[in-house]
């Protein structure tokens, strides 16, 4: 049996190994610990009240149907007039102005000898900045600049109006006085309360020419497209010279959620939106077309004078009778069909139909002949009785029914 001291005797080992262990422990953990305390919680950040807009996305906006892409939205521009005829009067004031200070300018550089001195102002220039106030801009609203480098060169601005800074920033002439040759920059927009661009009538009667255009011609590829899908719309919408719109303010291609409908549109400027946006909207399903509103006289007019309306369909009438004509003797068809008509779209235009809306058929007075209808134009039903011509094949002739 084990005496009591060997019992001391084996304790005080197992003792001693047992503080080891504790102080290796606190040892490691020291090492391994951060210096700085863990993080206290912090309460949740409160949920918006249902009334108040969710700061990450705008007001009645579903983050995943948002449109990443969406164009931003006009701002306000304080200053800019709200009138088309107004921006318009405003800028015929400023580039008279401009083209007296070249006059002068160019006056001036011919008395010195064709020698430019960039410390030239504008009151000695014009001797008196008063003669250029006018009804909207005063004197003290233009600017000169000189610059004698390679070429001496003029800078002529209207900087602001009354004081003010201008809306859309100066208009400015940049001059090379030794060559005479010119440029303008800038310009006078008119705009609604949201800073949205109004059009003066001019661009209206341009976009209704690309728009028209776009359409018949996408409207001729689509009477060959496989059925039930929409023709190709590549290089559909390109005009030569968009002037004072740039390509990207074009735009078409296929209706979302709405099968085989078409829209062809401009709803921008240089990508600023327009106050009334010029879009032509064609649904081959239905045979419908909507055209968007537009307070401006030449946005895809409708024609007033039927008279007028018949000498100028005349010759795209007659042309297309005759071709449906030939087509059924050569077929032997008892009824005309316009789709096995070869090189009917261009005459379209002319017309100011789609060639759904173009109705045809057999004369019933003799056989051979084909009659052409027309009762609308582009959707919208003429204010006068409808034109209908008639092509007798075997005389080679034809003309309006009534």
């Amino acid at each position: 049996m084990m005496s009591k001291q060997h019992a001391k005797s084996l304790k005080l080992p197992v003792l001693i190994a047992l503080v080891a262990v504790l102080v290796l422990a606190g040892v490691g953990a020291f090492f391994l610990l951060p210096d700085d305390p863990p993080p206290q919680p912090r309460p949740p950040v409160p949920l918006p009240e249902s009334n108040d807009p969710d700061p990450g996305h705008p007001p009645d906006t579903d983050p995943l149907t948002a449109d990443p892409n969406a164009r931003p939205r006009p701002k306000p521009k304080p200053g800019a007039p709200d009138r088309v005829d107004i921006a318009q009067a405003m800028e015929n004031e400023v580039r008279e102005v401009l083209d007296q200070i070249r006059a002068r300018l160019e006056l001036k550089f011919k008395y010195a000898e064709y020698q430019l001195d960039p410390t030239w102002t504008l009151e000695q220039i014009m001797r008196r900045l008063e003669r250029l106030d006018g009804e909207y801009f005063k004197g003290t609203d233009y600017a000169l600049e000189l610059k004698n480098g390679d070429e001496p060169t003029a800078e002529i601005s209207c900087v602001s109006i009354n004081g003010l800074q201008l809306a859309d920033g100066p208009l400015r002439m940049t001059l090379n006085l030794r060559t005479g040759k010119s440029e303008m920059s800038g310009r006078i927009v008119a705009r609604d309360t949201s800073g949205r661009v109004l059009l003066p009538n001019s661009a209206y009667a341009q976009l209704t020419n690309i728009i028209e255009s776009a359409a018949l011609s996408h409207a001729g590829m689509q009477r060959n497209a496989e059925s039930g899908k929409l023709a190709s719309f590549e290089n559909v919408m390109s005009p030569w010279r968009p002037d004072p719109f740039v390509l990207s303010d074009f735009t078409a291609g296929p209706v979302a959620g709405r099968e085989l409908t078409a829209e062809f549109a401009c709803r921008t400027i240089q990508g600023e939106e327009l106050a009334e946006p010029a879009v032509m909207t064609v649904d081959y399903a239905t045979k419908k077309i909507t055209i968007s509103p537009a307070s401006a006289p030449a946005w895809m007019p409708v024609p007033k004078d039927r008279e007028q309306f018949k000498e100028d369909c005349r010759w795209a009438l007659r042309a297309i009778a005759m071709r449906l004509a030939r087509d059924m003797k050569n077929r032997g068809a008892s009824e005309p069909d316009l789709s096995k008509v070869e090189s009917v779209d261009w005459f379209f235009s002319s017309i100011g139909v789609l060639p759904f809306e173009l109705r045809v058929d057999a004369a019933p007075d003799a056989p051979g002949n084909v009659g052409v209808e027309i009762s609308t134009n582009f959707g919208r039903p003429l204010p006068f009785k409808r034109l209908r011509y008639v092509a007798q094949l075997d005389g080679g002739q034809g003309d309006y029914a009534d």
